[in-house]
């Protein structure tokens, strides 16, 4: 019998973690360092809902805290598909699953060219697709995909032999 490769075995489970179960925002990346020790990639729910700081919180974390060595979505996966230059967005991240939710998000991204045309001509908009306007969190989603971006920047500069991005 011979052993399973590493891109045979099966992905652990991501776990998902809601901010809002929380008391503070400390307790939550203390929650997501926890189980990235513990080899389980993690999923932010409801990234939407938390205060500005709160978000800038945890994106730091994810960027900058050496022991997280774990996806920890949304964030890792616009990550990846910013270096891999992969087409992504926040809808087919975070869409909305129930019917009548789908329909809604349907006739908002029809009239978004004519109610907030400054979204189509936001830096942001190839990754956002006006979900942020949708969900009210356009300030929130403009910190997390600049600081993405700013990180897959430099990690691609430093993965190209030419410096070029």
């Amino acid at each position: 019998m011979r052993g399973l490769s590493e891109q045979e075995l099966p992905a652990p489970p991501r776990v998902r973690v809601s901010p809002q179960a929380f008391p503070r925002i400390d307790d939550v990346c203390a929650e997501l360092l926890r189980l990235s020790k513990a080899g389980l990639p993690a999923v932010i729910e409801n990234v939407d809902a938390l205060p500005l700081e709160d978000a800038r919180r945890l994106l730091h974390l994810f960027l900058h805290e050496p022991d997280i060595v774990q996806p920890i979505d949304p964030f890792a996966a616009l990550l990846e598909a910013m270096i891999r230059r992969r087409k992504v967005s926040l809808w087919d991240l975070l869409a909305p699953a129930p019917p009548r939710a789908r329909e809604d998000a349907e006739e908002f991204l029809f009239a978004l060219p004519r109610e907030r045309p400054a979204c189509l001509e936001c830096r942001c908009f190839p990754f956002c697709q006006g979900y942020g306007a949708w969900v009210g969190a356009c300030e929130t989603w403009r910190a997390i995909l600049s600081g993405l971006s700013s990180a897959a920047r430099a990690l691609s500069a430093v993965r190209s032999p030419s410096g070029a991005v």
